[in-house]
């Protein structure tokens, strides 16, 4: 019955992982799309893209290295960077 229950876990993995690339994917050729068909915004929404990462991964940084907490609370923190910067 364990056996039932891992799979599941396991297929949830892969099918977040697979969304994941999907919209990067969807996003690059967005960009590129955006990009053809008026000169620079496709690189204003990719360095966009970049900065929001960028200060998720740096605020997990500061939660983990400095702040001394698990990794499961930088991943946390990640998480809410995320849902921050999707909303402003």
């Amino acid at each position: 019955m364990d056996i039932f229950f891992l799979m599941e876990a396991f297929a949830g993995e892969v099918m977040h992982e697979i969304n994941t690339h999907v919209f990067r994917f969807a996003a690059q050729q967005g960009s590129k799309l955006l990009n053809a068909v008026w000169q620079g915004s496709g690189s204003v929404v990719s360095s966009g893209i970049a900065a929001f990462g960028t200060s998720a991964i740096g605020k997990a940084a500061i939660a983990y290295y400095i702040d001394e907490r698990t990794m499961e609370d930088a991943i946390k923190h990640v998480d809410k960077s995320k849902k921050e910067n999707t909303e402003s």
